[in-house]
């Protein structure tokens, strides 16, 4: 029954993706919950990428053999827009980087991905082997993801995932498979307070209806943290709660410590704790992972990662821990290049929050807005009309330090006077900007 029960407890886990590495199962085809956001989460990835000052350019894999050795890279390519077009995984082999596998992505008029291909590489040459196609609302947030597969001659339907939103937040995920037919698979529904998702529950379709099946809550302190979070199981017409998470944070609001508990019934058992360290700009530098299976908390592995001035990862390194000591288990590096539109200038570190007047402003249809960031931070520019209705966010994303640029495009728009709005946690700043056709 415990087997039974941790083997529950872990596909929930990946499923809601409560830890790093929730997604590392589905390439391997380890895990069929965790597929249903696999296609949105990269293409957030990318999306995120795109709006980055330095562009990714590679990462380069290690494994530890007494020394370190090459195991496999990543290679981003981009367009003229900076956009990323391409993701290239090659494995050293034979003293040379051998081609393995990639994916490609397509755009329409905006940064966010419509396609994305994914091929091997096969007897020399790139052949097919899925995409997904990409819908998404006028508030850029994503409304459909249809994945096919390639059958050697064509594109065939395999699952559809629908997103549905109210205010602008998403209130539930349908996911379908193809049988001639969609056929409705499972259901993932969204419960808010105060505008934080405080329960996600997921129903399968059993019997021409949505039947329970587990569900998610999160409770947050007056801060804002989500210091607990647990997951239920339906049985027998009653939520049984299967584990639990709870965080610790400190005075800067920085998650220190998570320990994950699974219900025995009149006692919790410990499963595992993660501890987090930080450096003055707010990175983790280092997380450290504990098992409590046997009792006591014991060290696992260990992830040490080291920044560059602008708060960007350089390397980061992974470690295990053996008969009382730490040692090496793989390497990533990072390597950046400057994207041909994207401004950052890395002469000097900005000592202020600003939002510069757009230039030219007047203008039409194109006007770029310029701000600084003093502080690793959570940024979100959006546009709004005279009537305070948002006309569209141009970025929500985490920013490093630095001076950054964007270019809003208003062709679509009638003349007239915007506002655009900075916000970050510590500070909004609006200002205005007059469209003149």
């Amino acid at each position: 029954m415990k087997t039974k029960i941790v083997t529950i407890i872990f596909t929930l886990y990946l499923f809601f993706g409560l830890s790093y590495s929730a997604y590392s199962g589905e390439k391997n085809g380890n895990n069929k919950n965790a597929a249903l956001f696999l296609s949105d989460e990269k293409a957030n990835k990318v999306y995120q990428r795109n709006m980055l000052a330095d562009l990714l350019t590679k990462i380069i894999f290690y494994k530890w053999d007494k020394t370190w050795i090459f195991e496999s890279q990543e290679l981003y390519s981009y367009d003229a827009l900076n956009r990323e077009i391409e993701s290239k995984t090659q494995v050293y082999e034979s003293n040379q980087w051998v081609n393995k596998e990639r994916s490609l992505y397509y755009y329409s008029t905006g940064i966010q991905p419509i396609e994305m291909v994914d091929q091997e590489y096969k007897n020399n040459k790139w052949v097919n082997v899925s995409r997904t196609l990409l819908s998404y609302n006028s508030q850029n947030n994503t409304t459909e993801s249809l994945s096919q597969d390639w059958n050697d001659t064509g594109w065939v339907n395999k699952t559809k995932v629908t997103y549905n939103y109210s205010s602008n937040n998403l209130t539930d995920v349908i996911t379908q498979k193809w049988s001639g037919v969609w056929v409705n698979q499972s259901k993932l529904s969204y419960t808010y307070s105060s505008n934080r998702v405080s329960m996600m529950t997921m129903y399968e379709w059993k019997n021409d209806d949505w039947q329970y099946s587990v569900r998610y809550s999160m409770t947050y302190d007056s801060q804002g943290n989500n210091y607990l979070e647990e997951i239920q199981n339906y049985q027998s017409g009653t939520w049984f709660t299967l584990m639990k998470t709870t965080r610790t944070y400190n005075s800067k609001n920085q998650l220190t410590e998570s320990v994950t508990q699974m219900n025995q019934g009149l006692t919790w058992m410990n499963m595992y704790k993660t501890t987090y360290t930080y450096d003055s700009y707010g990175n983790i530098t280092q997380t450290t992972q504990y098992d409590g299976m046997t009792g006591s908390w014991v060290p696992t592995s260990r992830t040490t990662t080291t920044y560059n001035k602008f708060n960007q990862e350089l390397v980061r390194i992974y470690e295990s821990y053996s008969n009382g000591n730490w040692q090496n288990s793989s390497k990533a590096e990072y390597f950046y290049g400057a994207g041909a539109n994207f401004v950052y200038k890395d002469t000097q570190i900005p000592d202020k929050f600003e939002l510069s007047q757009n230039y030219p402003n007047p203008f039409n249809p194109s006007t770029k807005i310029k701000f600084y960031i003093p502080e690793k931070s959570h940024a979100k520019l959006t546009i709004y009309n005279l009537l305070g209705e948002k006309i569209i966010t141009l970025l929500d994303n985490d920013l490093s330090v630095g001076e950054y640029e964007l270019n809003f495009e208003a062709k679509n728009l009638p003349s007239g006077v915007y506002f655009y709005r900075l916000e970050t946690p510590k500070q909004t700043i609006t200002k205005k900007m007059i469209l003149s056709k």
